[in-house]
């Protein structure tokens, strides 16, 4: 079986659906969720004995969709019962007066444009009532004012500290179509936040046993302290440093971040897999440079990933990237070949049986999509196509090892070699022995170029449903503007790490890295202000109807089938109905989900503003106020809250399917 961890991971998947729908089912019994799973497998193991191959991989779904089941299930069940969350959910607290909270710090307070933030390990709170036990995470703003600054006492991560605050429960606008705010700050460990109304109210108490993640939490901040030392000169560069090397997108103005967003590259300012795989790419590079085997090679590349994980923030997609990285480097070390498609499939399998409520997750699904559309389309398109030349460039002067390639590749070998002596008849006799890296390296370039361009085409085509779904915006200059974007970064990554660890030992060494750190994101910023001017390339879109993603992820897959097959027949109609289901989406010729034989008033979750929809008779629709300003701004203009017009009343029309209002007032 060629991807023994696909349908494992479907059928898991499927499992953790279904425990959703039935959310009710099993509850307070969860003994039966760990015996259900070996009943089914034992009727799997006989059919298998006697060779009912077909019934046994039916028992064996059944298996993995009762795993899938009966992880979620208990997944829920393992939640604390002094979750802070669901204390003050349940009236246990009170959020509706000052408390004092202690815990200890989890990261270096985070420097933001606007003041500093703490995230808070809780472990008791002091009320009224007396010390109460909690656990979970408080998220601590301290706002500055430029005219009464405020100066929080020096505090490091490990340390333990004691709020005077009044912490709430994270907010969900309560809307269709709005992102889960809550959930997605639990899957990080957040679940009350709060504003320090001044620094007085802040104590801390330097920790002396700190653990390994405090000591990595203390690293990175020192990391983001150094590069704010090394690129001070240019902040806008620092800020897209910050972003691209730790995750730090605080100081990364709106307007810029709403360009690589409308240019489909804003994935180089979240960490994920291009960051890991410039690494991988790197140090694997490095090790073969320095002669290392294969051995301590991967171990020095697992090294790496390990300690960049553990400093860097957005840990989740950073996980899941350095995953497949090291399921791939395990492979290489045991020599075996794995499909990358298996790759992904093993990695969703791993995450999902660690933490099941992932697969609602909006940045999850689009991870494993994004890995496994160029593992399903990409790899196959670049396997019929540049793989075959690009490796009988190698080695072009054995004849003798021409036997070895198909005939196309045969004939392209003599013609390079052919082109070669016309050259060599042609050139100075210094250089004329070369001719052969001289025609080697330019045609492979190209085809490293086409491999990008295949790479980006694909991975913006099969982003396209979840993208349309899940933010409503269609990018058609992508898989332009994603060549010199991925190029870029990858020069970027190895090179402002290298800069790091030499910040470490020289800094004048480092400050002489920093330089042309600094010249290629001045390049990568300037690449992506030039493509997001181009007009009509970038617009709104409802977002497209699950049975239609279904419908399009089906036909990718048959058309997957078709070129790892090599049948053109497949082939052809496979990417008929993907192109065919993709400009539906991108279009989106449904009507708007309104009542249009009656008067209908919205009155939307805007929190402090007002803003109404009105759907009238005949199909007119008017938005009365557009729910409040741009946020709060502090510290030079920075964004500092919610672009309410674009975070909360956007998701809202485009989940009615709707692309424009006739009126607006």
């Amino acid at each position: 079986m060629k991807l023994p961890s696909l349908w494992p991971a479907v059928f898991f998947a499927g499992g953790i659906l279904l425990s959703g729908k039935l959310a009710g089912f099993g509850h307070g019994a969860p003994i039966w969720f760990v015996i259900t799973p070996a009943l089914v497998l034992l009727p799997a193991f006989l059919f298998l004995h006697y060779n009912l191959i077909r019934t046994a991989a039916l028992f064996g779904a059944c298996v993995w969709l009762s795993l899938g089941f009966a992880a979620s299930k208990l997944e829920s069940t393992a939640v604390p019962r002094n979750l802070v969350s669901t204390m003050i959910d349940s009236g246990k607290l009170d959020s509706s007066v000052p408390l004092r909270w202690r815990g200890r710090l989890r990261t270096d307070p985070l420097r933001l444009p606007w003041g500093t933030r703490y995230e808070i390990e809780l472990d008791q709170v002091e009320s009224s009532g007396g010390t109460t036990p909690v656990s979970g995470g408080l998220r601590l703003t301290l706002y500055q004012e430029e005219a009464k600054p405020s100066f929080p006492p020096p505090a490091r991560a490990g340390d333990r500290v004691e709020a005077f605050v009044r912490a709430v429960t994270i907010h969900n606008f309560g809307n269709p179509g709005m992102f889960d705010n809550r959930s997605f700050l639990a899957r990080q460990g957040i679940h009350v936040q709060a504003t320090l109304r001044n620094a007085q109210l802040l104590t801390v108490d330097a920790s002396a046993h700190l653990s390994i993640a405090d000591r990595l939490a203390r690293a990175r901040g020192n990391l983001l302290a150094s590069l704010d030392d090394l690129l001070g000169y240019a902040p806008a560069e620092a800020a897209l440093a910050r972003a691209m090397l730790l995750g730090d997108r605080s100081f990364v103005e709106q307007d810029r971040i709403v360009e690589f967003q409308r240019t489909g590259v804003y994935h180089v300012l979240v960490l994920a897999g291009l960051h890991v795989g410039a690494l991988v790419f790197f140090f694997v590079w490095a090790g073969r440079r320095l002669h290392l085997a294969l051995l301590p090679r991967t171990i020095l590349t697992l090294t790496a990933l390990a300690a960049y994980a553990g400093v860097v923030q957005d840990r989740p997609p950073i996980l899941r990237a350095a995953l497949m990285a090291a399921i791939f480097l395990f492979a290489r070390l045991l020599y075996r070949r794995m499909d990358l498609l298996n790759v992904v499939s093993l990695a969703a399998l791993g995450i999902l049986a660690a933490r099941p409520s992932e697969i609602t997750d909006a940045s999850f699904l689009l991870s494993i999509s994004a890995a496994a559309i160029i593992a399903a389309l990409g790899v196959p398109w670049l396997a019929i196509s540049s793989d075959p030349y690009r490796k009988g460039l190698s080695r072009l002067t054995d004849v003798a090892r021409d036997v070895s390639f198909a005939p196309r590749v045969i004939q392209f070998r003599m013609e390079v070699r052919a082109a070669a002596k016309w050259f060599s008849a042609r050139l100075p006799a210094p250089i004329a022995g070369e001719t052969s890296a001289l025609a080697v390296v330019p045609l492979r370039s190209i085809l490293i170029l086409w491999e990008l361009v295949v790479v980006s085409t694909v991975l913006q085509l099969g982003m396209l449903p979840l993208l349309a779904f899940y933010f409503h915006r269609v990018t058609l200059a992508g898989p332009l503007a994603n060549i010199p974007a991925v190029l870029l970064t990858g020069l970027i990554v190895p090179l402002g790490f290298l800069t790091l660890a030499l910040s470490l030992v020289s800094r004048t060494l480092a400050i002489a890295l920093a330089k042309p750190l600094a010249l290629l994101l001045t390049m990568l910023d300037r690449t992506v202000h030039w493509f997001s001017r181009w007009q009509g390339t970038s617009y709104r879109i409802p977002g497209p109807p699950l049975l239609l993603i279904g419908a399009f992820f089906i036909f990718a897959i048959a058309l997957s089938a078709g070129m790892k097959r090599r049948s053109r027949a497949w082939q052809c109609i496979g990417a008929s109905l993907v192109f065919a289901t993709a400009i539906v989406i991108a279009t989106h010729p449904f009507a708007p989900q309104v009542q249009g034989k009656y008067l209908e008033v919205t009155v939307l979750d805007v929190g402090q503003g007002d803003s109404i929809f009105i759907s009238f008779p005949g199909g007119q629709t008017m938005m009365v106020d557009g729910g409040g300003e741009l946020g709060n701004f502090r510290g030079g203009g920075m964004h500092a809250g919610l672009d309410t017009g674009e975070d909360v009343v956007s998701p809202t029309y485009g989940a009615a399917a709707l692309k424009r209002l006739m009126w607006w007032r």
